[in-house]
């Protein structure tokens, strides 16, 4: 945890977490989306999307 934050603090939530997305993407072969779901069945990502 302390290696996370540290990193935060230097490079940037943004850059980390698109590095974090990167690599989840590769790991379970996913291809990004062009657009955003208007109806996820997910209840994580429809409150995530309610605040971006």
């Amino acid at each position: 945890m302390r290696e996370y934050l540290e990193l935060v603090h230097e490079k940037g939530l943004e850059v980390i977490n698109w590095h974090i997305g990167k690599m989840v993407m590769q790991r379970y072969g996913l291809i990004p989306d062009d657009g955003r779901n208007e109806e996820p069945e997910s209840t994580l990502i429809s409150s995530c999307q309610e605040f971006i």
